[in-house]
């Protein structure tokens, strides 16, 4: 993943998602809601977790420094503003 945008339709103009820097950020998870996502930033320390709305783009935050990726997905919505998260 290079970057992430949205875009209202039919007539929005893209706001681009402001990723998170020294890593390698993966495909956003979205919430059952669509209200949400999470996405992974792989850096050389271990797997972060970053979650956004998309009524607000540009201010993703981190909630979580070390998951584990040893078995299965590492990140998986329960509900709407739930996650379960392998740490």
């Amino acid at each position: 993943v290079t970057g992430i945008s949205f875009q209202t339709l039919p007539n929005g103009k893209p706001v681009a998602v402001k990723l998170p820097e020294g890593g390698k950020p993966g495909s956003p998870n979205w919430s059952p809601d669509g209200k949400r996502f999470a996405l992974t930033n792989t850096t050389p320390t271990g797997i972060e977790l970053w979650v956004g709305e998309v009524a607000k783009p540009d201010r993703l935050r981190k909630v979580a420094d070390r998951l584990s990726a040893a078995t299965g997905d590492p990140v998986q919505w329960v509900s709407g503003d739930t996650l379960l998260v392998q740490l």
